[in-house]
């Protein structure tokens, strides 16, 4: 399972630099060694094992730009925001709630962004 992890202090998303031991700690590396973190200060996200059209793998909180799930005749792409519940891995949307994430790579689906780096991109 990919993961990554957000850094709340400095604003920052990693993809390596970090580990997690057996508790769920996380763990920061740098060239003094490892340095616990507080589990308020980082967010730990996980990847979903699917990309977008690009290549691109998707991850919790990552945002997408697809089309709505009843994909009426004329309408436009919507931004959803990735999110895992006790089951599956899908979006959420004020119309349906949450859908399962049921794809394959030849959908037109693409990261935009992600909301936490990028929360301006969310639709509310």
């Amino acid at each position: 399972m990919k993961l990554r992890v957000w850094n709340k202090l400095t604003k920052e998303m990693l993809y390596d630099g970090f580990k997690i031991d057996a508790d769920g700690d996380v763990f920061l590396l740098d060239y003094d060694g490892e340095h616990l973190c507080e589990p308020e200060d980082v967010i730990v996200m996980r990847g979903v094992n699917l990309q977008d059209k690009n290549g691109k793998e998707i991850y919790e909180k990552d945002l997408i730009s697809c089309f709505p799930r009843d994909n009426a005749e004329g309408s436009s792409k919507d931004i959803r925001e990735i999110e895992y519940d006790n089951w599956n891995c899908g979006c959420c949307d004020n119309i349906y709630g949450f859908s399962g994430f049921g794809y394959d790579k030849n959908d037109d689906i693409f990261v935009v962004g992600n909301s936490l780096e990028n929360p301006e991109l969310k639709n509310d």
